[in-house]
């Protein structure tokens, strides 16, 4: 069995909310979108080469409060874990400082709209050399 690619499609409480996001912080292209009504229900974004994600209207019979989507963290490698915490905070957003975890990465944490966990990190070794 080969795989191609794995793309994560993420459950949102409001996909428009979802785009501006993804697009005007984070600096994503919008890829796909599918309206009902002039309302987005799905969107696909990309980021450089590799980095795909896809958000899609959550379950009206899902019953958890919007931000508590805890039970995934999208993990980035940048090249640089500073100057995405520059452009973040740049963006308007509170970001906290950089830590350096017990397994060796420089990493910074931030929330998206509906609570999921982003996460950038790049290995602290080389960032030493």
């Amino acid at each position: 069995m080969k795989f191609q690619s794995m793309v994560p499609m993420l459950a949102v409480a409001d996909v428009g909310r979802s785009i501006h996001f993804y697009t005007q912080t984070l600096g994503f292209q919008l890829m796909g979108l599918l309206e009902n009504g002039g309302k987005p229900f799905w969107a696909r974004f990309k980021a450089d080469e590799d980095v795909e994600l896809m958000v899609t209207t959550r379950d009206a019979n899902d019953d958890r409060a919007e931000g508590e989507f805890r039970d995934v963290v999208l993990y980035f490698y940048p090249e640089s874990v500073e100057r995405v915490r520059a452009h973040l905070i740049d963006s308007g957003m509170v970001v906290g400082k950089t830590v350096v975890t017990f397994y060796g990465m420089n990493e910074i944490r931030i929330t998206d709209p509906d609570g999921y966990e982003l996460c950038f990190g790049e290995n602290a070794q080389l960032q030493e050399a």
